[in-house]
């Protein structure tokens, strides 16, 4: 089968194309740099690596024709940093040249990597996967990707074969974003403390889970259907516990949400003033004020068949990997 892919030298998309090539496909995975070592990586690995950009359609035709799935994996993720300019154009403009060039070639089956983040503050409950119209979005990232997922919306109301897939709070070994991040400042011990982690949660779920995912998404998913991706609905305090249980590694303070506004006040007049570390930022602080990202994956499972491996097992594997590479034990 020939497969298409964008964001394949990503984190979710290079682990989406190496299941894709262990099992057979022809998959051709677009590239802004070829030479990249992400790239190099997937081209050694048995990929057709093509040059382009999901913001020039154009430069995605050649490589797209002819494939019989495309997956959309591409998209700007960043939270806390100050130059957000790329969101639009990679999110909101790319997925609509991307599913909109999949139609125009007809290809039967499209995959748009959406997140769980379109869901919204889900307040410490369990929510069913419906995206509502809202306007209060803590991070340009979840606001873009709300867009996003209007555009793709727009796409299955005008019959195309779209289905969505939204992953929770994706962790892994050498997972580049906010989370791995998090994992090696904790390991280092060079977080002092971590507001509103006794209350603000995710659903997580395991890079390789989501690339099985979304492999079941192109192969049983119905057009039209969002399917979370995800498992375990944990606070972050009990993400980082069990940190310190498998490293050994004395965790920071823990604390609720009460200091989390003053925060993000103080930095937000520091921000505009100077760059501040990511996880600082009034951005990434107010996601830890009180928001629980919860979503119910009941239909993923009856419909796709996913079950993930438990956060347990997964975030073990993820520190343990990550004190290897750090040096710490």
């Amino acid at each position: 089968m020939r497969i298409f892919v964008t964001g394949g030298t990503g984190f979710i998309g290079g682990h989406l194309v190496h299941k894709l090539l262990a099992r057979g496909d022809s998959v051709v995975a677009l590239a802004r740099n070829p030479a990249s070592s992400a790239a190099q990586s997937l081209q050694a690995a048995g990929a057709i690596v093509v040059p382009g950009d999901v913001t020039d359609r154009d430069s995605m035709r050649e490589g797209m024709d002819r494939a019989e799935v495309v997956y959309h994996v591409a998209g700007w993720y960043k939270v806390g940093v100050r130059d957000k300019s790329p969101a639009y154009a990679v999110n909101i403009e790319g997925t609509r040249n991307t599913i909109g060039l999949a139609v125009e070639l007809g290809v039967p089956r499209i995959v748009y990597v959406s997140t769980m983040a379109v869901f919204g503050n889900t307040g410490g409950r369990t929510v069913e996967p419906v995206v509502a119209e809202r306007d209060d979005w803590l991070s340009e990232y979840d606001r873009t990707k709300y867009l996003a997922h209007k555009v793709a919306d727009e796409f299955i109301e005008g019959g195309a074969p779209v289905v969505i897939g939204a992953p929770g709070l994706v962790y892994g070994p050498d997972d580049p974003s906010t989370v791995g991040q998090l994992i090696r400042l904790l390991l280092r011990r060079q977080l002092p403390a971590l507001p509103g982690a006794k209350v603000s949660g995710g659903t997580w779920v395991h890079v390789e889970d989501v690339a099985d995912g979304l492999i079941a998404a192109a192969e049983k998913g119905q057009p039209g259907t969002i399917y979370p991706l995800g498992r375990d609905r944990i606070t972050h305090e009990e993400a980082v516990r069990l940190v310190e249980e498998v490293s050994g590694v004395r965790m920071p303070v823990l604390l609720g949400p009460g200091p989390v506004p003053l925060m993000i006040a103080l930095m937000s007049v520091v921000a505009a003033l100077v760059p501040v570390p990511e996880h600082y930022h009034p951005e990434t602080l107010a996601q830890l004020n009180g928001m629980t990202w919860w979503v119910s994956d009941e239909r993923t499972r009856q419909e796709l068949g996913f079950n993930p491996r438990p956060y347990e097992e997964g975030l073990r594997e993820t520190v343990l990997y990550e004190m290897d590479k750090l040096g710490l034990r």
